[in-house]
């Protein structure tokens, strides 16, 4: 690896870190200040996440045009400098439908982050290269999901406001080290926009069907994501009774089940274009919904979030490699990618908050295993359509 990329991925994997932890102060930080500050319903708040989530969606699938034609480092500024101004936005307005607006607006934002840093990081890479480059773009951000809800817990604690400045000076950073960065290194400034670059690369499309089977998976996954970021928390304290600093430490578990898991599949190439791994993880995911039903205790629930961590980190680390095989516009793919993901998001938050606060907890859950299943089926229905696809490419099988 030149000098180049050494720059260029450091500061890429450090900017994923920081862009994750805060994010994650945000949303976790933002139920307990909507909840105090005003005094919104389990449904409302979960509205709250549905809009924001939405609005990175409609960012990443209607302003992928936009960030095309910009530089990844462009794009990234864009992010950075708007999710700090109305994050924190949301401190200050009067009203809830405000603070509404300004939690849409950073999910518009957002979508400026992700794709560009994703598609930036995986230009040109294939195979063992690129699994290793996805290995170590999951370790980066999900090293940042990590600590971030147990420090958010103990901030929430001290103060409902302070995630939501953490999370607001962490963009202030990542701003920063892009500066820096770029202002050292000439030719990270002057990396073309996706859009310039697939004009000089003229790469051929060889991308896999087997994208749609895993991104199909992921909606699953980040169904239960929803539910475990914007609707267990509420569940945990006002049912169960847990502090915030303990809902915080669960959720820490989950993410470094996740990190732990990620390291491992960029070690084995065994889950490459396999459809049985595919099918077998939405199986394991709905098994994974029936024992949260369950799970009251700490032990259980402890042992719900490490198979919930493990199932993820097999959806995520499937959807974003078989997402960019092959295609010369990864991040277009991306953007895909994490629209899809987003979608599963809103639909885990608005359906998981209505159903908590009219039927309970289990039957959210409940709700989980009926779309783990329904994607499996609608997963066996792609593979059959694109087998003669597949078998004429052995290794797309």
């Amino acid at each position: 690896m030149n000098a180049k990329n050494r720059i260029q991925t450091f500061m890429l994997l450090s900017i994923s870190v920081l862009g994750q932890f805060s994010i994650a102060v945000m949303n976790f930080g933002i139920i307990f200040f909507l909840r105090e500050h005003f005094s919104l319903s389990a449904g409302m708040i979960g509205t709250f996440a549905a809009v924001m989530t939405f609005c990175y969606f409609f960012g990443c699938l209607v302003l992928k045009r936009v960030t095309s034609h910009l530089r990844p480092r462009h794009s990234v500024e864009i992010a950075a400098g708007g999710m700090m101004l109305f994050g924190l936005l949301i401190l200050y307005v009067p009203h809830s439908w405000m603070a509404l607006v300004s939690f849409a607006c950073y999910g518009v934002a957002m979508s400026f982050f992700w794709p560009p840093i994703m598609g930036w990081l995986t230009r040109g890479v294939e195979g063992r290269e690129l699994s290793r480059t996805v290995s170590m773009f999951n370790l980066s951000w999900s090293s940042g999901l990590i600590l971030a809800p147990y420090i958010a817990g103990l901030m929430t604690e001290v103060q409902v406001t302070v995630p939501l400045y953490a999370a607001a000076v962490t963009m202030f950073i990542i701003l920063t080290i892009v500066f820096a960065a770029t202002a050292a290194a000439p030719s990270l400034r002057a990396v073309s926009s996706s859009t310039a670059h697939m004009k000089e690369e003229q790469a051929q499309d060889n991308s896999t069907p087997l994208r749609y089977v895993t991104w199909a998976g992921i909606l699953a996954g980040y169904f239960l994501f929803g539910i475990t970021m914007n609707i267990f928390p509420i569940y945990a304290k006002e049912v169960l009774l847990y502090s915030e600093s303990s809902i915080g430490l669960l959720l820490l578990i989950r993410a470094l089940v996740t990190t732990i898991s990620f390291v491992l599949l960029g070690r084995m190439v065994f889950w490459h274009f396999n459809t049985k791994v595919m099918l077998g993880i939405q199986v394991f995911l709905a098994g994974v919904c029936l024992f949260g039903i369950i799970a009251k205790s700490t032990g259980m629930l402890v042992i719900f979030f490490i198979l919930y961590g493990i199932a993820f980190a097999v959806i995520y680390t499937n959807s974003i490699f078989h997402g960019v095989a092959g295609a010369p516009d990864r991040e277009s793919r991306m953007a895909i990618h994490e629209a899809t993901l987003t979608m599963g998001t809103i639909l885990g938050s608005i359906f998981g908050g209505t159903i908590y606060q009219y039927g309970g907890y289990p039957l959210v859950l409940g709700v989980g295993i009926g779309v783990s299943l329904a994607v499996f089926l609608v997963q066996a229905v792609i593979i059959r359509k694109y087998r003669p696809v597949l078998r004429e490419n052995p290794a797309q099988t």
